[in-house]
């Protein structure tokens, strides 16, 4: 399988845990998009067809299931 055509999102209000997640992904050869807030991932949403999200459930305005929802 070539998970190089996986796009993967990751949503965390922490910068670091963010970056980190982000960051291990990308070396195992995924396509990471990554977002600080519910507001940010949706706008990566409209652009990209994303096949997994990792999401911080705890995030500030739109939460983690609310963004799930949309």
């Amino acid at each position: 399988m070539d998970i190089s055509n996986i796009k993967v999102l990751v949503v965390d209000d922490e910068i670091a845990v963010c970056s980190n997640v982000a960051a291990f992904l990308e070396d195992e050869g995924f396509r990471v998009f990554s977002a600080v807030s519910g507001e940010e991932a949706l706008d990566i949403l409209l652009k990209q067809k994303i096949d997994v999200a990792i999401i911080d459930m705890r995030l500030p305005g739109i939460d983690g299931d609310m963004l799930i929802v949309k």
